[in-house]
């Protein structure tokens, strides 16, 4: 990396924490460098809405925190909502974390709550137990896994709503994931919401059982390569909806997957 991309690049993570330190109701200093970023942080009011991004500063270069972590799910164990930018590249890059996620007590994610959170965290294994969440805002949960070749299944059997890129790239290469996923209460979906959200992934079934005629506003991109590179997927929607988006391209190149079935086989919803 040459020394211009190397300062553009730590510009950006610069101005990354001070967004995360003013969306938790930190006061920010009139010269946001590196410097007054320790007094910007400890400005953070009690309760101030979780972990800020995981730096790190050390003489005098900011960096993300990749040391040895054992997540045992007490960490979120009390948490019920994620409000915006909560966990906003909270343990991003950290490749010596390890364990499982549990947020099972989370019922809603805000815009960016879960912004490359986890992103490639390879030591994650396991579940991501979503099961309570009902919305996820506006990139709620955009990058949010990405890379996480450690994790084995999600439950998201609880969502209803998919804000505008919510899901893109939530779960990108991570090619331990296998089986079905259930989004069957999905009601509503915003523009690019599933975007590469299953890229590289090994599911085999996805069920869309709630989704209507009014489930996607005016546009037509929701699902735009949901299934890039996966093999041998079927995805499941209501009988009433190959009329509405059986001639969308997503749907009829496979969503960009390999050998995809998609079918109209679930009960109608209208």
């Amino acid at each position: 990396m040459s020394i211009s991309s190397a300062l553009v690049a730590a510009q950006g993570r610069v101005a990354n924490a001070y967004t995360a330190i003013s969306a938790k109701g930190g006061t920010l200093p009139q010269t946001q460098n590196l410097a007054n970023m320790p007094a910007a942080i400890n400005s953070i009011p009690s309760g101030g809405g979780g972990n800020i991004p995981n730096y790190q500063i050390v003489n005098g270069v900011l960096s993300r925190k990749t040391s040895t972590y054992n997540l045992t799910g007490s960490e979120f164990s009390s948490v019920t909502s994620i409000n915006d930018y909560g966990l906003y590249f909270a343990f991003y890059n950290c490749t010596g974390i390890t364990g499982s996620v549990n947020l099972s007590s989370v019922t809603s994610i805000g815009m960016y709550g879960l912004y490359s959170a986890f992103y490639n965290c390879a030591g994650l294994v396991g579940s991501v137990d979503l099961s309570s969440v009902t919305s996820i805002g506006n990139s709620g949960m955009q990058n949010a896994f990405s890379e996480c070749t450690g994790l084995t299944n999600v439950n998201l059997s609880s969502v209803t709503s998919i804000g505008k890129s919510g899901m893109q790239n939530a779960f990108y290469y991570c090619t331990g994931l296998t089986g079905s996923v259930d989004l069957s209460s999905v009601t509503s979906i915003g523009n690019s919401g599933m975007q590469n959200a299953f890229r590289n992934t090994g599911i085999t079934d996805l069920y869309f059982n709630s989704l209507t005629s009014s489930s996607f506003g005016s546009y037509t991109n929701q699902f735009s390569y949901m299934l890039n590179n996966v093999t041998g997927c079927t995805v499941h929607f209501p009988s009433n909806l190959q009329s509405v988006i059986g001639s969308w391209a997503d749907v009829t190149n496979g969503f960009g997957g390999r050998n995809t079935t998609v079918l109209f086989d679930l009960e109608s919803t209208e």
